[in-house]
């Protein structure tokens, strides 16, 4: 899931994360590893949060290149998404996949509601945009 595209960041090194078309998850390999990291520990599905995340920011207009970075990713979102929200999420990211420590369910949890109150404006935009 990772590219040797690699930008160094305070006290870590970040390195980008593949961001699947639908039609290539239906590619039987990558729908395994698709499906391995929503099932798995808490690091791993906190990525693949982070990635449904990504794929929301690509249906967004988000240009997402290969080379940004969490940071870069959440100021091009920030007019779409809660930045709030954005920066727990990247916080948990950054966490699960660059450092050694295990995540645990209260990370995931905490993750998890900054993911979805992300959605929620996301939501919320759709529905003033559209007059409802």
């Amino acid at each position: 899931m990772q590219c040797s595209k690699r930008k160094k960041c305070n006290d870590f090194v970040e390195t980008r994360e593949k961001v699947y078309k639908r039609e290539n998850i239906e590619n039987k390999s990558n729908k395994k590893l698709y499906l391995k990291l929503k099932r798995r520990n808490y690091k791993d599905q906190i990525r693949y949060y982070y990635y449904k995340f990504l794929k929301g920011c690509s249906r967004k207009n988000v240009k997402v290149i290969a080379s940004d970075t969490t940071y870069e990713i959440n100021k091009k979102a920030e007019m779409i998404f809660k930045q709030k929200a954005l920066d727990q999420m990247r916080k948990f990211y950054i966490k699960a996949k660059y450092t050694q420590s295990e995540c645990t369910l209260e990370d995931f949890q905490i993750f998890h509601k900054s993911y979805k109150k992300s959605s929620l404006v996301q939501l919320k935009i759709l529905c003033i945009g559209s007059g409802n």
